[in-house]
């Protein structure tokens, strides 16, 4: 049995809907995987029926994204209860931001002499928006080649049309995850070597890493290793997966964990989903 628990979706910044994962899952050999959107929930009403379709498990999850000292932290959360409403009022703090964020980003676009609307905008997006979205919407109008040379050229941290995230940090993050029910995972630690912040965001009840992703070397996935036994850490593996054909993320299935090493939180969370499940049927 093996998992990926590191998967987005349409309802952010991916191509697939959720049932498209689900037989990407089937032909890619894995068992399942977390469908782990950025700051959004609304995914998770789709599973069921992928489930049932495709006969494999798929863990609702979430990513959070944060800033913190001028590097991209972002945690990831699992076991979140789907009707937490306190949890629900802080994804939608976080979705305003977004909001207000794109609308900024826009503005700079449009000051550069290349007209874009937030309706245009809004069009690329089946849920949260985001610099993805952004950078579509820049490609079908001519102004890149594609999303990556947007990016490249106009959207990635100290570039023209950059703004920062929002005010929210990492262990505001960890702590809405913890106070939900919820356990929190320092998700992809080698990018922005978000991993500085990693002592603080265990004093908030950090309680996974997500060691193996597509973007950590094996000296990395060595380091992180060390890091989550030192801090008593559950390890965690995902492909970050968005898209077909993206160099900047891993394909789905590539960063998993078998039964044997996924130790026994994410174990837990699989069989519980397995007699929802059935209780479904």
């Amino acid at each position: 049995m093996r998992f990926d628990f590191h998967v987005h979706s349409i309802h952010s910044d991916g191509t697939l809907s959720v049932r498209e994962l689900a037989a990407l899952s089937v032909e890619k050999g894995i068992d399942g995987f977390a469908l782990t959107d950025h700051d959004t929930i609304e995914g998770w009403y789709q599973i069921p029926v992928a489930e049932k379709e495709y006969g494999i498990t798929i863990l609702p999850a979430v990513e959070i994204s944060t800033e913190w000292q001028n590097r991209d932290v972002h945690i990831l959360g699992f076991g979140i209860p789907i009707h937490s409403q306190s949890f629900q009022k802080f994804l939608k703090i976080l979705c305003d931001e977004r909001i207000t964020r794109v609308r900024k980003i826009i503005q700079k676009v449009n000051d550069l002499g290349m007209f874009l609307s937030f309706e245009e905008v809004k069009r690329q997006s089946n849920g949260s928006l985001g610099r993805p979205h952004v950078a579509a919407a820049m490609a079908e109008k001519g102004y890149v080649k594609d999303v990556g040379e947007a990016f490249a050229k106009y959207l990635n941290r100290g570039k023209k049309c950059y703004v920062p995230r929002s005010h929210v940090s990492p262990m505001e993050a960890v702590d809405e995850v913890v106070q939900s029910g919820g356990a929190a995972v320092l998700a992809h630690p080698g990018i922005d070597q978000a991993y500085q912040v990693l002592e603080d965001l265990v004093d908030h009840g950090l309680k996974g890493i997500e060691v193996y992703h597509s973007s950590h070397h094996p000296g990395m996935e060595t380091k992180f290793i060390r890091m989550a036994k030192e801090f008593g850490l559950f390890v965690s593996a995902g492909s970050d997966f968005h898209r077909l054909e993206d160099d900047s993320h891993g394909m789905l299935g590539t960063k998993t964990l078998d039964w044997e090493h996924m130790g026994s939180y994410y174990r837990h969370l699989i069989m519980e989903r397995k007699k929802d499940m059935g209780a479904n049927v």
